[in-house]
């Protein structure tokens, strides 16, 4: 049988509901009636039932008579239900609560008939309507018994008839019943023009039960087995008064679409059970509810999970980054043990003429179930496990996205981009189906199937993930789900070794690429150094206390409280016998502090300390064989050892000095004596809107056009001279040759946010580019610049290193630590930290094997082309790949073969691109052919380029 897909109209937004909380709340119910009716467009006639109009079934959920003490068993009925769901952190105070009007029998009677309230047709007039009800139940409950409103949590209206929540099998009679919602203050005051009574609340009908009216009989004719399509209130009560305090829906409430399906309270699952078994809310629900807490577990880490209903707070938590994580929670929906209700159908059917015939879900439930019946009322009030109604047993995996949450709270749309939802349930078959139109009309997955869940011997997942046929189940980045960010970075999260369905389940939590232990917020991780020579480097951390670690794993011990949110650290005499020196902001001066090591680095030892009058410097930088460090401001340097301070003036240098001025020196070990030297810097000024670069001994090359921001140099392409690193302030990663000419495929707009660092990372022995974008991810780019990971990263967690832990490559934030190649040896090449490493002296040496042009070609014609092209603005840029020639002439034509412009690369770099730009601003448009002619002294190569100019 195909359920009832669950509707509710939303007719509120948050303004007026709290934000849930432990505890007891208290709710007075008002039961009112209508004017008496035949009218065949709504259900029943106005007044709450006595007793069954069909007899179409045996039994019936909810049966009548509905008087007040119906609806008492109803709140106690949602009582037991929160008190379960919540690990009894929250429920209804029943002593203090209230049903209304006193008499058992009594209702309060509208003036108006039902279907005034709720015009077929009418979006506009039913809201209206709606607010009108609501109001006229409240005054109609005031006018005879003058309740305190006040004095109740919630406000619940029961009204007589069928509620209007269910899209029917087939068409539905009775479109004008009234639908169950939640209102508030704010749609009471845009909807009517006077507002008497001034409190939120809750609209529900006496029953969800169809089967209990005439118009059943119409409904469910032809139906095999009609007792089938009965529903309780429970479950319907249960999702308003989630409402009602502060949980939010999790279904699309624009198209009415499902988001999580069955499996929640707060979407399809409030009619699990046929309602009289809702599913508890989801993981994140019960989390924000405060009724369930969470245990964080980090990669490397074996778990046994209990199921749900057996122990408090079994709840996994797995994070992604600052705002999103994975929750995983154990489901289990058995009766006895591995029997459910549905398989306990299957065991008790029954053959007929027409094949098989099973026995009703409610006869199940009456029969089979551990309950708890009203014995007056008939009224299930308890079920034992709120999960029996589940499709299954196993792990439910979350995706939450706190940042998406935020965004939806206050309008209700959690959940309403089904490509990027707040709360999402990784279904295991892969599928991700929930939410989306389905073509079954019987097997609808969209809300939910036992495929979903995950768990050993889920054949579902098997057809979607046929590489792990004949192992346990797996998630993690190469499955069906897998376990991205929302913003498609790779987390490496494995979830793996998933066991079989179970009141315990066991997985191993794991990550591929990142270190055990990580991500850990409260590290603050600063740098990596070698401090005792033993070749692998010590790590050092903290943000108030700092601490350090030897470089095998994170064993931490506090040396120093900084004691401000202004401080730098680096290394200083790292030639002789590396010192460590902090440099402290104490608001009218700075502190710089020395420390050396013990023996076998037992600790870091205070050496001195020298106060500076002076304002916080752009870096400190070590040198290289002395105690001293020096303060950068740019156009001052400051001079600080234990027992002296000096400044020096370097405004007027013969070069003016250069923000974030690099250095390099490459020796080219295959060729003796030949070393490659020079430096690059940005203009002075701010913002930096250039780069000037000098290069063994040669005059100044300069790049304006871009506004960088921080500067680098590594060899990338191994040819035995640097390549620039430099990011710019519009967040474009930018890696160009000593001419200042882009490299292919460079720039790349990555809305980075910190300085391009470079190592090797996957054992080649060319460095990987590494930088922090806009998000806090880390992309790793390789030499072509094509990307190959993008890891998430938590947010304000700032790149930090590339160094090695644990024997391996690795890329250190703040928080986390990631593992790539066995550490390899890179002969100098890298720009490890953010100031080249952690001297800060910004300055690269070398020893590579240089990269000889080759000498039987003069260029490259393959990698020699001019962009743009078309040309539609002022310039359009020639590159040419020179391998040996000495001198290039860019010869340029128009169609009818006239002569137009001769560009000359006079002294062009060999083995590298070079460039030369066309000014194309006065010419006409047309076809030109720029004859490109690389010439070596009397030999020559060439090739022809086709250039379009557009106007």
């Amino acid at each position: 049988m195909r359920p009832f897909v669950f509707l509710i109209l939303l007719a509120s937004y948050l303004s007026g509901q709290f934000v849930p909380s432990t505890g007891e709340i208290t709710v007075l119910g008002i039961r009112v009636s209508f004017q008496p009716d035949n009218d065949e467009s709504t259900t029943g006639d106005g007044s709450f039932l006595q007793e069954p109009q069909s007899k179409i079934c045996a039994e019936y959920l909810d049966p009548p008579p509905h008087h007040k003490d119906y609806f008492e068993s109803q709140l106690k009925a949602v009582n037991n239900y929160f008190r379960s769901v919540s690990q009894s952190r929250f429920g209804i105070d029943l002593e203090n609560s209230r049903i209304l009007p006193p008499s058992p029998e009594m209702t309060y009677i509208l003036d108006s008939k039902m279907a005034y309230y709720h015009p077929f047709g009418n979006d506009e007039l039913q809201d209206r309507r709606i607010a009108e009800f609501f109001q006229a139940s409240l005054k109609k409950a005031y006018g005879i018994d003058s309740p305190d409103f006040e004095a109740y949590d919630v406000i619940v209206i029961f009204h007589a008839g069928i509620g209007q929540d269910f899209s029917l099998p087939f068409l539905d009679p009775t479109p004008e019943d009234i639908p169950s919602t939640y209102i508030d203050l704010d749609f009471l005051y845009e909807q009517l023009d006077t507002v008497d009574f001034a409190f939120p609340g809750v609209i529900l009908p006496e029953t969800q039960n169809h089967l209990l009216y005439e118009v059943g009989d119409n409904i469910f004719a032809g139906t095999s087995d009609a007792c089938d399509y009965q529903f309780a209130l429970t479950g319907t009560f249960a999702l308003m008064l989630g409402f009602a305090i502060g949980l939010p829906p999790l279904w699309d409430t624009q198209t009415g679409e499902s988001g999580v399906g069955m499996f929640a309270l707060m979407d399809q699952g409030s009619n699990n059970g046929r309602g009289a078994i809702p599913a508890p809310p989801d993981a994140w629900s019960r989390v924000y509810a405060g009724w369930e807490f969470p245990r964080v577990v980090k990669p490397a880490t074996a778990v046994r999970l209990a199921a749900r209903d057996s122990l408090r707070d079994q709840i996994i938590r797995i994070d992604i980054n600052e705002s999103e994580y994975f929750l995983i929670e154990n489901r289990n929906n058995w009766i006895f043990d591995g029997v459910d209700i549905d398989s306990l159908r299957w065991r008790n059917r029954r053959s007929t003429e027409d094949g098989v015939s099973l026995p009703s879900y409610v006869e199940i439930l009456m029969d089979s179930v551990d309950k708890e019946v009203d014995g007056e009322t008939g009224v299930i009030t308890h079920i034992p496990n709120y999960d029996l109604g589940l499709p299954g047993s196993g792990l439910l995996i979350w995706h939450i996205d706190e940042g998406k949450i935020r965004e939806g709270l206050d309008t209700y749309s959690v959940n309403n981009n089904r490509e990027y939802r707040g709360v999402d349930l990784e279904e295991a078959d892969g599928a991700q189906d929930i939410g989306y139109p389905s073509i079954f009309l019987f097997t609808d997955p969209t809300q939910g199937l036992w495929s979903d869940m995950w768990f050993a011997g889920n054949s579902e997942y098997y057809s979607a993930n046929p590489g792990f046929d004949g192992q346990l189940p797996s998630f993690g980045p190469d499955t069906y789900p897998n376990t991205r960010s929302n913003g498609s970075s790779e987390t490496f999260i494995e979830i793996n070794n998933i066991s079989e369905a179970g009141k315990i389940m066991t997985f191993t939590v794991e990550n591929s690429l990142m270190a055990g232990g990580f991500p850990d917020t409260s590290l603050h991780i600063q740098l990596f150094y070698d401090f005792t020579g033993d070749g692998v480097p010590e790590i050092l951390g903290g943000q108030d206390s700092l601490w350090w670690s030897t470089g095998d794993s994170i064993d931490i011990h506090p040396f120093f409280d900084v004691s401000s949110d202004r401080f730098q650290l680096c290394v200083t005499n790292d030639h002789e016998s590396p010192l460590l020196a902090i440099l402290q902001d104490v608001g009218d001066s700075l502190l710089v502090h020395i420390f050396e090591t013990s023996d076998g680095l037992a600790d870091f030892v205070p050496l001195w300390t020298q106060t500076v009058a002076a304002p916080f410097p752009h870096r400190m930088v070590g040198v290289a064989d002395s105690e001293m460090v020096i303060l950068d401001y740019l156009d001052t340097l400051t001079y600080v050892t234990e027992d002296s301070i000096w400044s020096e003036d370097i405004s007027s240098a013969e070069l003016p000095p250069q923000r974030l001025l690099s250095t390099w020196l490459i020796e080219n070990g295959d060729l003796p004596g030949n070393v490659s030297t020079g430096r690059v810097g940005l203009y002075p000024g701010w913002p930096p809107c250039g780069l000037s670069s000098y290069s063994d001994g040669s005059s100044s090359s300069r790049k304006g056009g871009f506004c960088f921001s921080a500067i680098g140099v590594a060899d990338v392409d191994l040819d035995g001279r640097v390549e620039i690193l430099a990011t710019d302030v519009g967040g474009r990663v930018n890696v160009m040759n000593t001419f200042l000419t882009f490299e292919s495929g460079f720039p790349i707009s990555l809305d980075a946010t910190s300085s391009i660092l470079a190592r090797d990372l996957f054992g080649d022995d060319r460095p990987e580019l590494v930088v922090q974008v806009d998000s806090s991810d880390i992309v790793v780019l390789d030499w072509r610049g094509e990307e190959q990971y993008r890891l998430a990263n938590p947010k304000g967690s700032q790149l930090r290193a590339l160094s090695q832990y644990q024997g391996y490559n690795c890329i250190a934030t703040e928080s986390s630590i990631w593992l790539f190649d066995r550490f390899t040896e890179t002969h100098g090449n890298e720009w490890s930290h953010r100031h080249h490493d952690p001297t800060n002296r910004r300055h690269l040496e070398a020893v590579l094997a240089s990269k000889v042009p080759d000498i039987a070609r003069l260029m490259d014609p393959r990698r020699t082309y001019n962009y743009p092209n078309p040309v539609k603005h002022g310039a359009t840029t020639i590159r040419v790949f020179v391998e040996s020639a000495e001198k290039v002439d860019v010869l340029i034509y128009d169609i009818a073969g006239y002569f137009k412009e001769n560009l000359t690369i006079d002294t062009p770099l060999q083995g590298e691109v070079n460039e030369v730009i066309w000014d194309v601003s006065g010419v006409e448009s047309g076809m030109y052919f720029a004859n490109v002619v690389a010439t070596r002294g009397t030999e020559s190569e060439n090739t022809i380029l086709k250039i379009a100019v557009v106007r």
